[in-house]
């Protein structure tokens, strides 16, 4: 994915639809790959140390992430 490293100040508005349009084109595909996705019995956690973070921590990370974007209908679920 190409990104702008120095954005204009302005947008005219067929590109600004474009960018959005690719924008939801991005999420639509993101929401098929995991919107199936079903998490459970799992300990919310929002911050991970990944410098001393055990596989349960980073499952349970992970299981917080995807149940967030869930829930704000993001990913589907």
């Amino acid at each position: 994915m190409a990104r702008t490293t120095n954005p204009p100040d302005e947008y005219d508005a067929q590109t600004f639809r474009r960018i959005l349009g690719d924008y939801d084109k991005r999420l639509d595909s993101l929401a098929r790959a995991v919107g199936t996705y079903k998490v459970q019995n799992y300990t919310r956690i929002t911050t991970l140390d990944m410098g001393t973070a055990t596989a349960t921590q980073i499952g349970n990370f992970l299981c917080t992430l995807v149940a967030d974007l869930q829930d704000a209908n993001r990913l589907g679920g």
